[in-house]
């Protein structure tokens, strides 16, 4: 466990290094302050487009996969390399750089998964691909993919760390949906009601296109790229 620990914080601190912050302040916006307020390739593509949330995927992909796989060949091996992806979804979901803000970590757990359990990254997509047929919902089919992947890694019978990586990924995930960034509930809204709409539709209200469109009630507004 010892040996596994410079792993878990070195994958935190390159998780942390968010993209679709560093994205949006290129924009001249902070992307913490819009939509659904997280920092995440979903996000970048309601204000920025399609093209913003490929870089900014790619990217979040290759924080986790690079410290997986330096763990996975220079480190402690399979649990190795699972603790630095962890990590790095750790840190993209509570960045160490942005006051604990975050995303979801669905695209830096994808690198990890490429590295430690590649099936789960074909099936996160196609779930993700699915949801796009009704986006008011794309969360909730999404996360039901996420609910079912330590069953893939024990069908598949990939041993341990890759039961570990799923479990470990479905456990940050849910904890983040539900922490919402530390948000208060909206007003007129119970915490009840909107715990509920976190975990499983990973919004505060009920009316999606009100939430994805947020802006803050200041000067700036990012340009919408096409």
């Amino acid at each position: 466990m010892i040996a596994l620990l410079p792993w878990l914080l070195f994958g935190y601190l390159l998780g942390s290094v968010s993209s679709a912050w560093l994205y949006s302040r290129l924009r001249g916006v902070d992307l913490r302050r819009y939509g659904s307020r997280k920092l995440s390739g979903s996000n970048v593509y309601q204000f920025f487009g399609a093209g913003a949330m490929v870089v900014v995927g790619i990217l979040d992909v290759a924080k986790a996969a690079l410290p997986a796989w330096l763990a996975l060949r220079h480190g402690p091996g399979p649990w190795g390399s699972v603790a630095a992806g962890l990590g790095a979804t750790a840190g993209h979901n509570w960045s160490v750089y942005l006051g604990l803000k975050g995303g979801r970590g669905v695209s830096t757990a994808l690198g990890m998964f490429l590295v430690v359990f590649w099936p789960a990254a074909p099936w996160i997509l196609a779930w993700l691909a699915l949801g796009r047929l009704w986006p008011s919902y794309a969360a909730l089919v999404g996360y039901l993919g996420i609910l079912l992947l330590p069953a893939l890694a024990l069908a598949l019978q990939w041993g341990g760390a890759a039961v570990g990586a799923c479990v470990g990924f479905l456990l940050l995930t849910t904890l983040k949906r539900l922490e919402g960034n530390r948000e208060p509930p909206p007003a007129g809204e119970t915490w009840r009601a909107v715990l509920w709409r976190r975990l499983w539709l990973d919004r505060d209200l009920s009316d999606f296109q009100s939430w994805a469109a947020r802006q803050p009630h200041h000067e700036d507004h990012p340009s919408t790229a096409t």
